[in-house]
């Protein structure tokens, strides 16, 4: 490869020659025309040189282009200009159309201002080209004149008859268009121009800067890309052929290529990011687009049709008019000897071979020259950055919708195959070079990175619902799909070389760096990489085995090529690298990525594999890992390994035992699948020894290291089971890995910040996770030690500190927590103190802190000095709050409840009510002070005043009472704070009731106030109801209906019939005083539902004589009409007896408020009082299907004509099909299931809106499951497969089949009866057994409703087996040991698979399968607990 030296002294030689011995300034300095042609001459010369080293030349060598200007030199280019851009447009000004090329950097001021210059120009340019709008039918008039253009057609050596079917573009137009989109392409003009009359208008409004690529989107248009190829494929069956000018090629895909990787890079993220933006500038005018007319055109889809353009494209040679000679007739030029090219190397067999082999062969036609490459490369690219386009669009940074992304995706693959199943459709040769393009690996690697950045991230093995489930394994599948194809086409390939071609094609990787030949579509290293992330990806269970094919396919590749035996071979002939370019077979050797992905599959899923056979398969590749490594390092010190894998100077970054592999094998080991303690201190152990035995030798531990192992053992401790040998093993080893980091060598290695070691920092983390492992595992002094150690050597942040506070506040010890307050304040001195800036974020963090201490001194052992310090703490909090506002230390509502709760069960009323009364004071000014925020942390809420309520019950002071009636009758009348609930009620009561009685306050401390507790209600409902009754008469202010609602609410709850007798007697001696008028409050209905809601459960003739009194209430008092719940209440009291007219009686109910609908304003007939009902039915299976019938019947019609009536809901349907389910009558089922089709037949029609569910669909299963008939397995069957074709097809998703749905198949199989006679016996025996094959095989395979076998499926098709096959088969053996050994396998061993084992075999058979010796032991004494545990390892322990 040429390097810029070479091309500076290239370039320099061939000025300094052309100009034969003339100085550069002097030609610069004359005005003379003569010398002036010359230099323009000269100047075309250097820029066809720098043409033909373009793709070659790095972007910095364009600093060598003469800076010379390119004008319109003569009067006739101007009048070719007015004429091409209307005779009203502008002449450009020749000093302003300058088309340079400078440098990127400038490195002088005089560049600088000509860089300036050069884009003012370029931007006036573009102005002017797109001052005017554009339409397809003003280019095709362009391209007609330029047809018609003698002058032009001359200078192109063209014919009219030629010219007519060609696509010519006005030389000065091309020009000025590649002129402005070289400049706009480029990433920093990206920010693109402001355009005072846009032509495209709709896009951005007038003034508003339009980005660089759609600049160049427009520019493109203007010379008829890709709109004129469009409207030409409208009306064509075929793909339209663009015959282009060998003159124009050049500019024409230059302009291209620019355009589209604009287009490829604005759909990316970022700055500059074009997604989302509507490239649709004009509605296509036909149907062969390629996005739909209701859609967003996104840069890929116009990228794509601007590569449709130049596919089609095909290249016109001319005659040289001045030498009468052909300049190229579109043949291919023939290439010199191989031998003249690799005549300097030293003789081999080799070279003998080929040169004898060419002087023997006839000759075969030549490669293309340099400029065709460079075509076709920069045709290839164009195609590749379509395909990027696709590929970034589908990533799920773009924030699409997955079906978006997916399309995309999708999109990127079929342009792949498009092109290559196209590859070999035309000869190539110069002119179809454009036309003739193939994919290159490039390609395919991007369309499987496309796809495997589709795919959804997994967290822990699993992925967040089952459809990023079946995306993941769908996209992992299409990844290796591709890498198949590519493995196709190069074998295919490899099959059809002679010997000579393949030696030639392994020598013609080595040249004079001046071809660039196709090379063959090899799958490379990033391709198996990217399977094998792919398959790392998914959460399917067969995935590690996938990943696992590839990396031995990989592979065996690998040591197909033999690397060694080919470098050996080069070393040989005294070859030395060029470049970076290696041979085809060596760029698919495994990497340290390779190993990276194959252990992130074993991470994220191990598949159907145990313990044992998970941690084999890792051991086996950490040996491949560790054989591979040396292989590689033997061949370095021999000289012999591929070329860039490892260097000879000891620099081992590419070695594959480095860093990330060993973190990925540490990874893997923690990620396994543990069930016990064993298992889980067998990894930890095995983590240790790799980072202390292998891992040293090649690499340093870093802080990645330590997490993961950190990690590993707090998985351990959860095995522990509060074992404290165990847990102190855990901790330790945990904290061996921080205090090795923290060493001084060791930071000083990892280049650890000291002050500047933030959230971010890997080391900080680690500290906190080993800080939080000690508080698990109630280890408080080891994590205060951790914490001053990480603080001493300055690792440590916000989080170390609440994650310490909250270990030492947990403690029962109050040093501990007097430990965690003192570092609470350190911080705030030593950190937030220090700036005068409040820092918002950590304001709601930094006062759960202090709370943190709050409840660890409430909680300590010594109780009365915790509560002391708690309330000093609170305090302390108050007392900052009032003197700063804007304080850190800010005490919300939580903190003052925690104190007031504590105190309130000593009975210290006085602090409490202190506390209450600060917090109102703290509201108040932080209302007074901040009147914009809307924070409502720090608001006195009903549980606070009830706190206080409940200090005052548990006191001992004589003025508690008056304090508490104070108290209530302020909460009455105040509204800015909450009103009495039941719970203060509840309170004031209690203490009436102890007032009355002379008790004191209870020796025990009552429960938390913010609920009403059992103990509270029941010395409520204890009192004597008159005494407690006149005591809320006399003493209360304002008694109202809240206190006796508290009451009976009270004795309903204690769900007894003593309790139903009480609220009876409560309202009755409530009348009694509303008769005798010592109360004003007299009782409504709702406290009459009380009494009718408490004898609900126990007497529903006495809640019916409620009810009817109420109904006699009506004709005299309104007031005491029953309501729609009175009724409920009734009927659903009769639905829960167990007398046998239950359900008349509740039926008879109903009648009596259909006659009340009239009658009573507001009563509706509820759907609850059917389903109930109707529900109730099914206690009588002889009459009850019927009755349940006719009254859902009676609902459809009645709720159709009057709006009093609900309508049914599907509730009501599955009520129905289950009476019909348990009813005695043999056409039970076939009811059941007529039903279910009829309603399915009514919601379809729109004439219904119940909608059969699952539990609908399961009952009918249920009831032909207990019909037991020989057809019930395939009706169950048939019904199942209803809900199939519901989900697929009709968007069900609540009737997706689930495993147990399955297994009411074998159910159904099961409890079909046995024909013992020899003419049904095959026939119906047959037939069921194929019902639960069929339904086995699909829950053992892939399916997409996820169903998976369960222990019930293998227990079913024992009993299937053994009921409907012959004893007598001699498969019937090996088929139950081979279905045990499957059960054992999937770990779905349970009491009821082994049971229906045990009846299904004979003895030994079962002692067999178990795999044990019978001894002295019997069938029956084998339970699931001496089974391994392996083998019930996906059963939970009740099954179990």
């Amino acid at each position: 490869m040429l390097n810029l030296a070479s091309v500076h002294h290239t370039l320099s030689m061939h000025r300094l020659s052309s100009l034969r011995g003339a100085s550069v300034n002097t030609i610069l300095s004359s005005n003379i025309s003569e010398g002036r042609s010359r230099i323009m001459c000269r100047q075309r010369k250097v820029v066809r040189c720098m043409e033909r080293t373009s793709n070659i030349l790095p972007r910095r060598g364009w600093i060598l282009m003469l800076r010379l200007p390119c004008r319109l030199h003569s009067t006739r280019a101007q009048n070719q200009h007015r004429e091409n851009y209307g005779s009203s447009a502008t002449a450009i000004d020749p000093k302003k159309s300058t088309h340079k090329l400078y440098p990127s950097n400038p490195e002088s001021k005089e560049d600088s201002m000509s860089a300036r210059e050069h884009s003012a120009n370029v931007v006036r340019l573009t102005q002017q080209l797109l001052s005017k709008p554009y339409s397809l039918e003003i280019f095709k008039s362009s391209l007609e004149n330029a047809r018609n253009n003698e002058t032009l057609l001359k200078t192109l050596g063209l014919s009219k008859s030629d010219a007519k079917s060609m696509f010519i573009l006005n030389p000065d137009l091309l020009k000025h268009v590649h002129m402005a989109i070289s400049h706009f392409s480029n990433s920093r003009n990206f920010r693109g121009i402001a355009l005072d009359h846009p032509s495209d208008g709709t896009a951005f409004a007038k003034h508003d800067k339009i980005p660089g690529p759609i600049l160049c989107a427009r520019l493109l248009e203007l010379i008829g890309v890709p709109n004129y190829y469009s409207d030409l494929s409208a009306t064509s069956s075929a793909s339209p052929i663009l015959v282009v000018h060998s003159s124009q090629i050049d500019q024409l895909l230059h302009c291209c290529l620019q355009t589209t990787l604009a287009l490829s890079n604005c759909c990316k993220t970022g700055k500059g990011s074009l997604i989302g933006y509507d490239f649709n500038f004009e509605k296509p005018a036909n149907d062969h687009a390629t996005f739909q007319d209701t859609e967003n055109k996104t840069a890929a889809h116009l990228a794509e049709e601007i590569w449709r353009t130049v596919r089609n494209m095909q290249i016109k040679f001319t005659f040289d008019m001045k030498r009468k000679e052909p300049r190229r007739i579109g043949s291919i030029m023939h290439m010199p000897n191989t031998s003249t090219r690799i005549s300097a190397m030293n003789n081999n067999f080799v070279l003998e071979y080929l040169n004898a082999a060419d002087s023997s062969t006839p000759k075969m036609p030549a490669s293309w020259s340099n400029k065709d490459h460079r075509r076709y490369n920069q045709a290839l690219s164009l195609f590749n950055a379509v395909l990027a386009a696709y590929s970034r669009l589908g990533s799920s940074a773009t924030g699409e919708r997955q079906e978006v992304r997916r399309n995309m995706v999708q999109s990127a693959e079929r342009l792949l195959l498009e092109l290559a199943a196209k590859a070999h459709a035309l000869e190539p040769s110069s002119s179809t070079v454009l036309q003739c393009t193939r994919p290159d690996v490039i390609s395919f690697n991007t369309a499987m990175n496309a796809w495997s950045h589709l795919s959804p991230k997994v967290k822990n093995g699993v992925h967040a619902d089952e459809y990023a489930t079946t995306l993941s394994t769908l996209t992992a599948e299409r990844t290796q799909a591709i890498l198949e194809m590519m493995q196709e086409l190069w074998d295919e390939e490899r099959s059809n070389r002679s010997t000579r071609q393949t030696l030639q094609a392994s020598w013609d990787e080595y040249g004079d760096g001046k071809l660039c030949r196709s090379q063959a579509i090899a799958p490379s290293t990033s391709s198996y990489n990217t399977v094998l992330n792919a398959w790392s990806r998914s959460s399917n269970n067969d995935a590690i085995y996938k990943a696992i094919s590839v990396f031995r396919a990989m592979l065996e590749r690998c040591n197909l090529m033999c690397i060694g035996r080919v470098s050996l071979t080069r070393q040989n002939s005294n070859l030395q690298h060029v470049g970076t370019a290696s041979l085809e077979g060596d760029r698919a050797f495994p990497d340290s990525r390779t190993f990276v992905a194959i252990l992130g599959s074993c991470s994220c899923n191990s598949g159907p594999m145990n313990f044992g056979e998970a941690v084999a398969l890792i051991e086996a590749i950490f040996d491949t890992m560790k054989c591979w490594d040396e292989q590689l390092r033997w061949s370095t010190s021999q000289g012999v390994s591929p070329h860039g894998l490892l260097t000879q100077n000891g620099n081992n970054t590419n070695s594959i035992l480095n860093a990330y592999t060993f973190n990925a094998l540490i990874k893997a080991f923690a990620a396994l699948p543990k069930s016990s303690w064993e298992e889980s201190l067998q990894c930890c152990y095995r983590i240790e020894e790799i980072i202390l035995q292998d891992m040293l030798i090649h690499t340093a531990p870093d802080a990645i290291t330590s997490g993961i192992a950190v990690d590993a053992w707090a998985k351990c401790a959860k095995f522990a089971k509060n074992d404290e040998e165990k847990m102190t093993l855990c901790v330790e080893k945990a904290c061996t890995h921080v205090d090795l980091l923290l060493l001084p060598e060791s930071m000083l290695q990892h280049g650890l910040p000291g002050d500047e070691a933030g959230d971010g920092s890997r080391t900080v983390h680690l500290v906190n996770d080993v800080i939080a492992l000690c508080g698990e595992c109630s280890f408080p002094a080891k994590a205060d030690e951790l914490f001053l150690r990480a603080k001493e050597c300055k690792i440590n942040n916000f989080t170390t500190v609440s994650t310490v506070i909250d270990v030492l506040s947990q403690s029962k010890d109050i040093l501990h927590v007097e430990k965690a307050l003192k570092h609470l304040l350190d911080f705030e001195r030593d950190v937030m103190q220090k700036s005068s800036a409040i820092v918002p974020s950590l304001n709601h963090e930094y006062t759960r802190m202090y709370n943190a201490c709050i409840v660890g001194f409430i909680n300590a052992e010594q109780n009365d000095i915790g509560c002391s310090r708690a309330y000093d703490l609170l305090s302390y909090m108050i007392n900052n709050q009032s003197s700063n506002p804007l304080h850190v230390v800010c005490p919300n509502t939580t903190s003052f409840a925690l104190v007031m709760n504590a105190l309130a069960q000593k009975g210290r009323s006085g602090q409490v009510e202190a506390l209450l009364s600060k917090m109102e004071e703290l509201r108040q000014r932080r209302k007074d002070t901040f009147a914009y925020s809307q924070r409502r942390d720090l608001e006195p809420n009903i549980v606070l005043y009830n706190t206080l309520m409940t200090s005052y019950a548990y006191s001992n002071d004589i003025g508690a009472l008056q304090s508490a009636e104070i108290l209530i009758q302020r909460m009455e009348d105040d509204p800015n704070i909450p009103s009495p609930d039941a719970i203060t009620h509840s309170l004031i009561l209690k203490l009436r009731s102890h007032n009355h009685s002379g008790r004191g306050r209870q020796a025990e401390h009552p429960a938390s106030c913010g609920s009403e507790t059992a103990s509270t209600l029941h010395d409520i409902v204890d009192c004597k109801l008159d005494k407690l009754i006149l005591d809320t008469i006399h003493q209360s202010p304002k008694p109202n209906a809240k206190v006796f609602n508290s009451i009976m609410k009270a004795h309903a709850a204690k769900g007894t019939e003593e309790g139903a007798e009480k609220s009876a007697a409560l309202l009755r001696r409530i009348e009694e005083m509303y008769a005798a008028g010592d109360i004003q409050i007299r009782p409504d209905i709702i406290l009459h539902n009380l009494v009718l809601n408490a004898w609900q459960s126990f007497d529903p003739i006495k809640a019916e004589e409620h009810l009817s009194w109420l109904c006699a209430c009506h004709e005299s008092d309104k007031d005491l009409s029953p309501n729609d719940a009175s009724f409920s209440i009734c009927i659903h009291a009769w639905c829960k007896s167990t007398r046998p007219n239950a359900a008349e009686q509740a039926e008879r109910i109903l009648r009596q408020k259909e006659a009340f609908l009239n009658r009573v304003d507001g009563l509706v007939i509820r759907t609850t009082d059917y389903n109930s009902i109707i529900s109730k039915w099914r206690d009588d299976p002889q009459h009850g299907p019927k009755r349940a019938a006719l009254l859902f019947e009676e609902m459809l019609q009645k709720s159709s004509r009057s709006k009093s009536y609900q309508c049914p809901t599907d509730v009501t349907l599955n009520a129905l099909l289950a009476v019909c389910a348990k009813s005695i009558d043999d056409k039970a089922a076939e009811h059941a299931e007529d039903i279910l089709k009829r309603m399915s037949h009514l919601n379809e029609d729109k004439k219904s809106n119940i909608l059969p569910d699952l539990i609908s669909y399961r009952t009918c299963i249920n009831a032909w499951i207990r019909r037991k008939s020989s057809e019930s397995p395939q009706k169950v069957e048939a019904l199942v497969n209803d809900m199939i074709d519901k989900y697929k097809n009709h968007g069900r998703d609540d009737l997706r089949p689930d495993s147990n749905v399955f297994d009411l198949i074998l159910k159904a199989c099961n409890l079909a009866p046995t024909a013992w006679n020899a003419e049904d016996e095959d026939k119906r025996n047959g037939r069921t057994i194929s019902i639960a094959n069929r339904t086995f095989t699909l829950l053992r395979g892939e399916n997409e409703f996820n169903a998976k076998p369960t222990h019930s499926t293998f227990a079913f098709m024992f009993r299937i087996f053994n009921r409907h096959m012959s004893f007598t088969d001699p498969r019937y053996d090996l088929l139950m040991k081979n279905l045990w050994a499957q059960c054992c396998r999937d770990g779905l061993v349970s009491e009821f698979t082994l049971e229906s084992l045990r009846k299904s075999v004979t003895e030994s058979t079962f002692f067999e399968c178990i795999g044990c010796d019978k001894g002295g032991k019997t069938v029956e004494s084998i339970t699931v607990g001496s089974l391994p545990r392996e083998w019930r390892r996906n059963v939970s322990p009740k099954r179990a």
